[in-house]
């Protein structure tokens, strides 16, 4: 149930849920999203950048550029699978439209809850996709990456640092 008919929203506040969806709860909560705090890593890389800083600075604190990386990549992967679902879903729900697909699909990563009342009319498959959106989100990204990533046999070795042109 629904203290109130989400289908009654404009776009643009349905939007503004899916944002607030994706960022979810804060680091160690059992909210759901890519979290608060990947959001301020980001950020603060952005305005390091847009500054002209050569380090990370937050709170009066220097971020290690691993750190940066991470965030970066919980939101490549995150962006990734809900890509993949709303595409899968959108493939197999002729009669969904993007917005009701977009918004089950960020709900069931962010392990939310909402719907736009897309859920009951889902085929197996599209239950199946949603399923795995949730797992996928509730465990991390970033964490089944490395439950499923091998571990070289041979020792660490590092590759020649490259410069590429961006932008």
């Amino acid at each position: 149930f629904n203290t109130m008919d989400l289908n009654s929203l404009s776009f643009s506040a349905v939007l503004l849920l899916i944002m607030l969806m994706f960022i979810g709860a804060s680091s160690g909560s059992t909210g759901g999203g890519i979290k608060t705090s990947t959001i301020g890593v980001i950020l603060g890389f952005l305005k390091s950048k847009i500054t002209a800083r050569d380090s990370v600075n937050l709170f009066h604190r220097t971020l290690p550029m691993e750190s940066v990386m991470k965030a970066f990549t919980v939101i490549t992967l995150a962006m990734c699978v809900i890509f993949f679902s709303s595409f899968i879903l959108l493939l197999t729900q002729p009669v969904a439209s993007m917005k009701e697909a977009l918004f089950e699909v960020f709900s069931a990563f962010s392990t939310v809850g909402l719907s736009l009342g897309l859920t009951p009319k889902l085929s197996s498959l599209g239950k199946i996709v949603i399923i795995l959106t949730m797992y996928i989100g509730r465990i991390g990204p970033l964490t089944l990456l490395y439950a499923f990533s091998r571990q070289r046999a041979y020792g660490r070795f590092e590759y020649v640092e490259e410069t590429v042109m961006i932008g």
